[in-house]
C-alpha cells in the first residue's frame, strides 16, 4: 500500500510537471540575422524615365543606392521596416501622375515572401 501511494504521488508530480518541460523549450524569439531585399517592377507599361523616378522615391525612402539591399534584425522586424519605408514611398508616388502602369514589388529574399507591392496606374 505503501508502495503504491509513493509510485502514484510520482507520477503526478511528473505529469504536473510535463507541461512545463515543453513550453520552457519552445523556439518561440526569432534569430536576428541579415534579411536581403530586392526591388523592382513586376509588371510595366511605360517609360523608363518613369520607372526611374517611381524606384528612385523607394529607394530614397528606404535609405538604399540598389535594387537589392540588405538589412540585420530579425526576420519580421525587417519586413515590417521595409513595408513602413514603402508606405511613405507611396504616398510621394501618389502625388505625382504618371502615364503608364507599373506594379512596384519588394521580396525578402531570405523567404521568398513579397514584403510589399503597390500598383500605379
Amino acid at each position: 500500500m505503501k508502495k503504491s501511494f509513493i509510485f502514484k504521488s510520482m507520477l503526478m508530480i511528473a505529469l504536473i510537471c510535463l507541461p512545463f518541460a515543453f513550453t520552457s523549450c519552445s523556439d518561440d524569439e526569432e534569430e536576428v540575422t541579415t534579411v536581403t531585399y530586392h526591388m523592382g517592377f513586376d509588371n510595366m507599361s511605360g517609360n523608363m524615365s518613369e520607372m526611374y523616378s517611381i524606384e528612385s522615391i523607394y529607394m530614397q525612402a528606404l535609405g538604399v543606392s540598389s535594387e537589392t539591399f540588405n538589412l540585420t534584425g530579425t526576420i519580421s522586424e525587417c519586413d515590417s521596416k521595409v513595408a513602413s519605408a514603402c508606405k511613405n514611398a507611396e504616398k510621394t508616388v501618389v502625388a505625382k501622375s504618371y502615364t503608364g502602369k507599373y506594379l512596384f514589388v519588394v521580396t525578402n529574399r531570405n523567404n521568398g515572401k513579397k514584403v510589399y507591392s503597390y500598383q500605379i496606374n
